[in-house]
């Protein structure tokens, strides 16, 4: 095949879909399906900052998208962050190591009405002197 030529013909091709990565607010947050309406947090890309925040929601090119994950080892550049707000109350999912770079006696604030839930979905994933509390 001689696809790479710039005259080969592609137009029988069917369109495929690729996950986009976004940076918002010093977040990146990937999302495959604009249907979904769901992103997760992937990593922070700023590396001296006290407090982290996660939001209920972000706003990408006009449109709202819910943050209902948080990946593996999302924060582990942010050795400074001291604490946690948890503002989403759709978070379904916490990756292995998700704050092991924080501080290891962090307090991580989440919705009151969260709070035995937010305990369940964090354990083994936070370090052991970390508190989840609400805000």
């Amino acid at each position: 095949m001689d696809f790479y030529k710039t005259d080969y013909d592609v137009s029988g091709w069917n369109d495929i879909k690729v996950t986009s990565n976004w940076e918002l607010e010093g977040y990146g947050y990937p999302f495959s399906s604009s249907k979904m309406r769901a992103v997760s947090i992937v990593k922070s890309l700023r590396k001296n900052i006290k407090r982290i925040v996660i939001p209920e929601k972000v706003t990408i090119k006009g449109r709202s998208y819910f943050v209902t994950k948080i990946e593996a080892k999302a924060f582990r550049a942010a050795q400074t962050a001291k604490s946690v707000t948890v503002h989403s109350r759709r978070i379904t999912s916490v990756g292995k190591q998700a704050f092991s770079g924080i501080w290891k006696r962090a307090k991580i604030k989440v919705p009151p009405k969260k709070l035995n839930a937010y305990r369940k979905l964090f354990k083994n994933k936070i370090g052991k002197k970390m508190k989840i509390v609400k805000k």
